[in-house]
């Protein structure tokens, strides 16, 4: 029998839940009985085996995702004066981040098909202050890094990338797992994500002089010696949650084939359904599915299909948000080069369903079977059930 996910009423499909066992217990409670929280040698081990499972050359482990986009802009001297691009259909801590950091996030459109980084809006919003680009990894899709390193290395002098790739973990682009082969790509560990270690993040890179210096940003700017040689904060990984990150990476491998097989069955279910757009991968991309998320077509109205799922016990939510639609960034503290109609749209009509590694293939199916009439009235539950994958 499925147990509840932990905030869910008996019965409920949860929108997202964590994965954590025993394994993660026993680790924590191995730390506790340690008596070291802070500097130990879990943190480093995490990082070790999180580089090696991606197959990054470094890894500098964090306390949040946020966190890790804050200190790789400050490892790139990224500062006041200094222009951003960005994509507006992301949360808000990608944007958040460089703001906080005093330089001016550029919004600009998203891709209608993969609803990443549009890159000719990108390259349309360069000026002389802009110094980098923040492409995130929307839902788990890799953005088009091969584009946007040809851009940065187009313009002059040469931009940086930091990728947010906060729900790419596992995810990949042309054979290679996402931050494998970049300089800057920064993870999140959020209990929403595939896995997690309570809060937390983590910054991949094949720089080790910038893995160095990230190293001490997150530590007061202190180096391996004990001296104070950079203006950092406290940004650092507790030893109780890299102990939980490293038990939750021992079971990475099994946690994304179960996700990408529910995917798989969701995608199945609702792919030919005329109200619907789903998030497309460009051809040599794999998508994690960190989240899994559809576009209502117009007329439909997402608060009405998302009060029509509750009925049905069954949460759901926005896909994600469009920052320059939001009350920080309605202002002066980013420069919008619109329209953005994509994002507009996505802002309205995205939709985020139930996905997480403890749903049952039958939970996939009783959510399908809820949407589907909500989609399109004259379909029938039978009718619904067309084409769905028997076990």
């Amino acid at each position: 029998m499925q147990v509840p996910a932990a905030g869910a009423t008996p019965g409920e499909l949860r929108l997202s839940a964590p994965d954590v066992g025993e394994a993660e217990r026993a680790a924590v409670d191995a730390v506790l009985r340690r008596d070291q929280l802070t500097l130990g040698p879990e943190l480093p081990a995490f990082e070790d085996e999180l580089a090696r499972w991606v197959g990054a050359r470094h890894a500098v482990a964090v306390s949040s995702g946020t966190a890790a986009l804050v200190l790789a802009l400050q490892a790139c001297d990224i500062g006041a004066g200094d222009e951003v691009i960005v994509p507006s259909f992301t949360f808000p801590a990608t944007v958040n981040a460089v703001a906080l950091v005093g330089a001016q996030p550029v919004i600009v459109d998203v891709d209608a098909a993969s609803w990443n980084l549009d890159v000719d809006a990108a390259a349309a919003a360069l000026t002389p202050r802009t110094r980098a680009l923040l492409p995130v990894d929307v839902l788990g899709l890799p953005a088009p890094r091969a584009a946007l390193r040809a851009l940065a290395h187009r313009h002059d002098p040469p931009l940086a990338v930091i990728e947010d790739a906060a729900c790419a973990l596992g995810a990949s682009c042309d054979g290679l797992r996402c931050g494998s082969d970049s300089r800057l790509a920064c993870l999140s560990f959020h209990p929403r994500k595939i896995i997690t270690t309570g809060e937390g993040g983590a910054i991949l890179t094949h720089d080790a002089a910038l893995a160095a210096r990230l190293r001490r940003l997150r530590n007061h700017g202190r180096d391996d010696q004990g001296a104070f040689v950079d203006l950092g904060g406290n940004s650092r990984l507790s030893e109780l949650a890299a102990a939980l990150g490293r038990a939750q990476l021992a079971r990475l491998d099994a946690m994304l084939e179960r996700r990408l097989a529910l995917a798989a069955r969701y995608r199945e279910r609702l792919g030919a359904c005329p109200a619907l757009e789903l998030q497309q991968a460009p051809a040599g991309t794999g998508h994690n599915y960190q989240t899994f998320a559809l576009c209502l077509r117009a007329p439909l109205s997402r608060r009405a299909v998302m009060a029509g799922l509750a009925a049905r016990g069954i949460q759901s939510g926005p896909a994600t948000f469009a920052v320059h639609r939001e009350r920080p960034y309605a202002g002066q503290r980013a420069a919008v080069r619109g329209p953005l109609p994509v994002a507009d749209r996505l802002a309205e009509q995205a939709l985020a369903l139930p996905l997480h590694h403890r749903l049952a293939n039958d939970d996939v199916d009783r959510v399908c079977d809820a949407l589907l009439p909500l989609l399109a009235p004259e379909t029938s539950p039978s009718r619904a059930r067309i084409g769905a994958r028997e076990d």
